[in-house]
C-alpha cells in the first residue's frame, strides 16, 4: 500500500529553522515524491464533460454552450450545480 500525500507550497525556507529546499520540504522526502502538474480545463474539454453530465437532462445545444461559458468564465463546479438547478 502507498500512501498519498498531496502538498501544495511555495515556500523555500521550512518555518523556524534555516533549512533551504525546494518548496519548503526536506529533500529527503522531496526526493520519494512524485510531482504532478495540473493545468486547467480547455473549452473543449468543459464542454465534453457538461455533454456527459446533462445526458439525464433535457436540454438544448444552445443552453449547453451558454454552459459550456459560464464554465469557462466562472468555472466547472458552477456550471455543473447550474444542471441541476434548470433540472429543478
Amino acid at each position: 500500500m502507498a500512501s498519498i500525500l498531496v502538498v501544495a507550497t511555495n515556500r523555500t525556507t521550512t518555518r523556524g529553522t534555516n533549512y533551504r529546499s525546494p518548496r519548503g520540504i526536506p529533500v529527503d522526502l522531496l526526493d520519494r515524491l512524485r510531482i504532478v502538474t495540473t493545468h486547467p480545463y480547455t473549452e473543449d474539454e468543459i464542454h465534453k464533460i457538461l455533454d456527459t453530465r446533462c445526458q439525464e437532462v433535457e436540454m438544448s445545444e444552445e443552453a449547453r454552450h451558454l454552459l459550456t461559458k459560464i464554465g469557462v468564465d466562472a468555472s466547472l463546479r458552477y456550471a455543473i450545480h447550474l444542471i441541476t438547478a434548470s433540472a429543478l
